[in-house]
């Protein structure tokens, strides 16, 4: 693709396309992106000093994206519990279909500091996935006793989805592993409300 003049939304798309591709933002560089745009790499260092600052806006595109997906696909059909198991449910789905997004959130290495300006952002998942859980199951009391319930069950599910992403687990049903992870979700919030 040849472009006559490009701008910073042009060169994120065309990563987060090579990191499909590619399955992995470590595995792109700046010279990958100025290709695929038709253009000097020279070019895209005007918008990004590094291929790290653009693998940062990547990441922060693809957690809005994820955001956005569950928010469009969440139902309020169904009591908490269904919905509690519906969340974990479209989000299994989603990083199935995008394997490459979930390994750059969570695999592919950022440096050894988080900038400033992205830290509220790599919050803010935390802090909905908080909230939903009060407004579910407003018995654990508080936004802390929350945001430590959600951590730990939010550690089982990235273990679940870890293993299968990696490709150590190829299961024969992905919707069968989907139920099963979402339903293991539920258990431990039930086994956590029973706690306080």
């Amino acid at each position: 693709m040849k472009v006559a003049k490009i701008n910073k939304d042009m060169i994120l798309q065309a990563a987060l396309k090579l990191i499909e591709e590619k399955k992995s933002s470590n595995a792109i560089t700046i010279r990958d992106v100025a290709k695929e745009l038709g253009c000097s790499h020279p070019n895209i260092y005007n918008y990004y000093p590094s291929m790290l600052d653009l693998r940062w806006d990547c990441l922060l595109w693809v957690l809005s994206a994820m955001m956005e997906h569950t928010g469009k696909h969440m139902t309020q059909e169904g009591d908490n519990d269904a919905r509690f198991k519906q969340f974990f449910q479209v989000l299994s789905s989603y990083f199935l279909k995008h394997p490459s997004y979930y390994r750059l959130i969570w695999f592919d290495p950022m440096g050894e500091r988080i900038p400033e300006h992205v830290l509220p952002y790599l919050q803010e998942p935390s802090q909905r996935l908080r909230d939903f859980a009060l407004e579910l199951y407003p018995e654990l009391g508080n936004p802390q006793t929350a945001a430590e319930t959600m951590l730990m069950i939010h550690r089982y599910f990235h273990g679940e989805m870890s293993v299968i992403i990696s490709g150590r687990m190829i299961p024969e049903d992905y919707e069968i592993t989907i139920k099963r992870v979402a339903h293991n979700c539920l258990w431990m919030m039930r086994a956590c409300i029973n706690d306080i």
